[in-house]
C-alpha cells in the first residue's frame, strides 16, 4: 500500500513538472564549409517567464585536403569540442498551447573556421584556410524558440563566426 502511494505521488508530481514544462531538451544542427556540428541545448525556467540555456556541439569535417592550405600538423582536428554556449531564455508570448520564447547569451568556439582565400578557375573550386589558429572565439547567441503542446523547434544565430543553428526538441 505504501509503495502505490509513494507511486502516485511521483507520478503527479511528474505529470505537474510536464504540464509546466520547466525543461527543454533540444538537439540542435549547423554546418558551415567542411564542418557538420550536432549538438546538445537546455533550456530550464525557474520563473514563468525567465530561465537558463546551456549548450554543447561537437563537429565532424568533411574536407578535400587539396582544398586546404596552410595545414602543417600543429592543428588538431580531432577534437571533439566545437562551440558551447551559456545565457537566458524566456517567453515572450504565451497563447494556449503555443508559446514563443527568445534566448541570448554567450557563445564561445574552439574547433576550425574555414574561410575561402582563393577560387582556383581551372579546378572552379575555392581554397580554404583555417582561421582559428587553435584559440577561442566569443560572441553572443540569441535565438527565437517555438513551443507547441510538447514539441520545441527554433533557429538561433551567433555573433562570433556568424553561424545558424537550427533546433528541435521536447519540453518537460
Amino acid at each position: 500500500m505504501k509503495t502505490i502511494k509513494v507511486l502516485l505521488l511521483l507520478l503527479t508530481c511528474i505529470y505537474q513538472e510536464t504540464n509546466a514544462q520547466k525543461a527543454n531538451m533540444m538537439i540542435t544542427y549547423g554546418q558551415s564549409d567542411f564542418i557538420f556540428s550536432p549538438g546538445l541545448e537546455v533550456n530550464y525556467f525557474f520563473y514563468d517567464k525567465l530561465g537558463l540555456e546551456l549548450g554543447v556541439n561537437t563537429y565532424f569535417l568533411n574536407y578535400q585536403p587539396y582544398q586546404l592550405v596552410n595545414q602543417s600538423g600543429q592543428t588538431d582536428y580531432y577534437r571533439s569540442l566545437y562551440n558551447g554556449n551559456i545565457g537566458l531564455c524566456g517567453i515572450l508570448l504565451n497563447y494556449k498551447k503555443l508559446k514563443i520564447g527568445w534566448t541570448a547569451g554567450w557563445k564561445m568556439y574552439y574547433g576550425p573556421n574555414f574561410i575561402p582565400l582563393y577560387f582556383y578557375e581551372k579546378g572552379g573550386y575555392y581554397i580554404y584556410s583555417d582561421s582559428s589558429g587553435g584559440k577561442f572565439d566569443y560572441g553572443i547567441d540569441m535565438g527565437v524558440l517555438l513551443y507547441t503542446k510538447k514539441h520545441v523547434i527554433g533557429i538561433k544565430y551567433d555573433t562570433a563566426r556568424g553561424q545558424i543553428r537550427w533546433m528541435a526538441g521536447w519540453s518537460f
